[in-house]
């Protein structure tokens, strides 16, 4: 999916470019400046890094194409902000969750239509669009317990992993300005959007697990909480299972900086 994603951006920006001025403009606009290429500043703070590109069609709309990458090697986002309410008190699984790791890529397509006349591609706009993320997943459940009696080799954990893929569709707004010359700001204030995700968790053991250490797991995983997205939990002497897959609504916002021409 990532090669199709990036299948389309390129195709995007050749048609975008393809574009011929005398289909947008008059004769006498044949030198306007039609084309963004921009960074968005917000996600740097997650170590993602997320590029677009607009490119405007007529006086008052504008497609654009976006991509963005987070490596996988990487801890989850904000956990100190949800981490503790997550893991609902218990340690074993806080330790957890803090050590999971999260890489993501994304791309999106989007229209805009700036209603008002405040230039080429400035002031408000609304803006319609369709994205693709898929994440991949790494979480390793703590099951170390104290087995000697019942000689069995101490597994401290069942290091999981897995994807999650998520479609979405939906509409945002916000404001492009000029900042100085080429310089733009672009701040989508929000887009909400509404689709489906999908995707499994999987994680083997390095033996098999006895009942005590399955119960364990099932503890952990009635921790997380339930959540309409996860649609089956298992649980056995091979290891754990999870698969999600339903509805997913998605917010986005950027703020961005770039460069006309």
């Amino acid at each position: 999916m990532k090669k199709i994603i990036i299948s389309l951006f390129s195709i995007t920006v050749s048609v975008l470019f393809g574009t011929s001025y005398a289909q947008v403009y008059k004769a006498g606009d044949l030198n306007v400046q039609k084309n963004i290429a921009k960074l968005n500043l917000l996600p740097l703070t997650t170590g993602t890094f997320a590029f677009e590109y607009e490119r405007a069609i007529a006086q008052k709309f504008s497609l654009g194409a976006m991509l963005s990458y987070r490596p996988s090697n990487l801890t989850v986002p904000f956990f100190t902000v949800w981490g503790e309410w997550m893991a609902s008190g218990n340690e074993d699984l806080y330790t957890a969750l803090k050590k999971a790791k999260e890489g993501a890529f994304s791309g999106a397509i989007e229209g805009r239509f700036y209603p008002m006349q405040r230039g080429l591609m400035r002031g408000f706009y609304i803006a319609p669009y369709v994205k693709y993320a898929q994440y991949d997943l790494s979480f390793p459940f703590k099951i170390s317990l104290d087995l000697s009696e019942l000689e069995y080799n101490t597994i401290d954990n069942v290091d999981t992993r897995g994807d999650l893929s998520i479609l979405t569709a939906g509409v945002g707004v916000g404001f492009q300005f000029k900042i100085w010359e080429n310089i733009r700001l672009d701040w989508r204030v929000a887009a909400v959007g509404y689709g489906s995700a999908k995707g499994d968790l999987t994680g083997r053991a390095e033996r098999k697990l006895n009942p005590e250490e399955q119960q364990y797991l099932r503890e952990q995983l009635d921790d997380l909480g339930d959540f309409s997205l996860i649609e089956e939990k298992i649980v056995n002497e091979d290891g754990v299972f999870i698969k999600a897959n339903g509805g997913w609504t998605g917010v986005r916002t950027a703020l961005s900086v770039g460069y006309q021409f």
